[in-house]
Parts: structure tokens; sequence; C-alpha cells
């Protein structure tokens, strides 16, 4: 009787073995069938993205986030710049003779900074040759022609100024929009 039930459970034993080694090929069988429609499908996207010229989408969307934050800072200077411009026309337009212009207020590479300087210049030589001789001295009278001059050089650089501003202005709503297409575009590549 020992020896049935050894042989019994020796059997059960050797069923399970056998079950277990089934089961064992069948997973592995079934895993490596997985492995290899994966990297298929690793192959396919990697060709979709060589012909569609993509780069990692992650690094995509960042490289796009990084655009726009530059876009963004550019164009807030930009708008800046024209502000500035638009308020300095606006003063310009109103300064008598004795009035001095802001200065330092726009960037050096801008036309109108060193005629501004040349202008404030202009009147302060005015005010004081004034404290000697009178409004209608010819002196005056011929620093009052230079100053008026200037004053009109000076609106057509900031008129100028105002419409180089514009233009990179559109550039970059255009530059944006297009990287906002772009950015939109990211979460359909990824699928």
């Amino acid at each position: 009787l020992d020896k049935l039930v050894e042989n019994y459970n020796n059997d059960a034993i050797e069923d399970k073995r056998y079950v277990a080694q089934k089961t064992s090929k069948f997973i592995e069988d079934r895993l490596n069938l997985l492995a290899k429609e994966l990297d298929d499908v690793e192959n396919e996207v990697e060709t979709f993205k060589k012909e569609n010229n993509l780069i990692d989408i992650e690094t995509e969307a960042t490289i796009f986030r990084e655009n726009a934050s530059s876009f963004e800072k550019s164009s807030i200077e930009n708008e800046t710049k024209i502000n500035i411009i638009k308020t300095l026309q606006q003063y310009v337009r109103q300064a008598n003779v004795d009035v001095l212009l802001p200065a330092n207020i726009l960037s050096t590479e801008e036309n109108a900074s060193p005629l501004i300087e040349e202008y404030n210049q202009l009147v302060l030589l005015r005010t004081r040759q004034l404290k000697s001789a009178g409004p209608k001295n010819t002196v005056i009278l011929q620093l009052e022609q230079k100053i008026n001059a200037l004053k009109e050089n000076i609106e057509a650089s900031l008129n100028q100024s105002l419409v180089n501003y514009n233009i990179v202005k559109k550039d970059l709503d255009a530059q944006r929009s297009l990287l906002t297409g772009k950015m939109a575009k990211v979460p359909t590549q990824e699928k």
C-alpha cells in the first residue's frame, strides 16, 4: 500500500512537472512572439519617424516649448520697444524748442539716440545763449532752425524704427503661429 501511495504521489508530481514544463514552454513561446511583434512595431515607428522627419516626441515637444518661450520673450521685448517709440514720438511732436527730450531710453542701435543727444545739446546751448541775447538774435534763430530740423530728423528716425519693429512683430507672430501649429500636431504624431 505504501508503494502504491508512493507511485501515486510520484505520478502526481510527474504530471505537475509535465504541466509546469508545458506552461513554461507556452509562456516562453508567447513572450518570444510578443517580443517579435513589439520589435516589428518599434521598427515601424522608427521608419515612420524617419519618413516624416520626426524625432522623439517628448524631445520635440520640449524644443517647441523652449522656442515658444523664446518667441514670447522676443515678442514682449519688441512690443516694449514699439510702445517706447510711440510714446517718444508723441513727446517729440509736442516739444517746443526749449524742451529737452528724454535721453537713454532707446537702445544704442537706434538711429534716433545720437540725434536726441545732439538735439538736447542744441537746446541747452540755446538756453545759455538766451541769457545774454534776445529771442530775435540771429544766433538764437539759427539755433532754433537747427533744433527744428533735428526734431524732424528725430521724428523720421522714430517713424522708421517703428516700421522696422512692426515688421519684426509680424515676423514673430508668423513664427509663433507656425510653432503653435507644430505643437498642436505633437499629440497626433505621438499616436
